[in-house]
């Protein structure tokens, strides 16, 4: 008879054997699938906190670009309409504060680059082509087919 080793895991205060990692993993989801429903039925106005390289920031800035580009990831996943953003320009250290007044959610960049007539919402210059394989640049594409992808459009607020 095979003899299982007994691990302890703090995540929930569960204590688990080794073939019971499944479900540790589906608790966990269920966990953050409750917080996130309690964050989604809070109605005050969140702020979230992200980086940009300084062309995208200075766009931003210039209420050039009003889309912002994401991986729909678990940090995404909490963003709301009115909520707000800090962006944090990484050369400068410069933060500007925006407003999210809608959420477009896509399968992947694709399709979300389709839905826009005027690329220069999403950063790009009137005269650049715009390219969805530009995103290969920050995300893999196993990522981008694990997560899907977001277009926050946004509203400056503050200088």
């Amino acid at each position: 008879m095979k003899k299982c080793k007994e691990e302890s895991y703090n995540i929930l205060e569960i204590k688990v054997k080794d073939y019971d990692k499944e479900l540790l993993d589906s608790r966990i989801i269920a966990e953050k699938n409750r917080s996130l429903q309690a964050r989604l039925k809070n109605d005050s106005p969140a702020t979230h906190k992200m980086n940009l390289n300084d062309e995208p920031f200075r766009m931003i800035k210039n209420k050039i670009k009003t889309i912002e580009l994401r991986l729909e990831d678990e940090k995404r996943k909490l963003l709301k309409i009115n909520d707000f953003i800090e962006f944090t320009n990484k050369s400068t250290k410069e933060i500007i504060t925006v407003k999210i007044i809608k959420l477009h959610h896509y399968k992947n960049f694709e399709d979300l680059y389709k839905a826009f007539k005027d690329k220069t919402i999403l950063g790009y210059e009137k005269s650049e082509e715009a390219n969805p394989k530009d995103m290969l640049k920050y995300y893999t594409q196993e990522n981008i087919n694990m997560y899907g992808v977001l277009g926050i459009e946004i509203e400056l607020t503050s200088l």
